[in-house]
């Protein structure tokens, strides 16, 4: 998960989007959804951000 939608169109450049069309063979369909909750099972405390 990205903290924006900014943060994860800077890796999803055009130059990312061909390489992966050229390595699969078909571009890649990126969609954007916003996750109201997300859960750290990691961390000691659950804590909606």
């Amino acid at each position: 998960l990205w903290e924006s939608r900014e943060a994860a169109e800077a890796v999803y450049t055009d130059e990312w989007k061909a390489k992966a069309a050229t390595l699969y063979g078909t571009p890649p369909d990126i969609r954007y959804f916003d996750v109201p909750v997300f859960i750290d099972n990691l961390s000691p405390t659950k804590e909606a951000r």
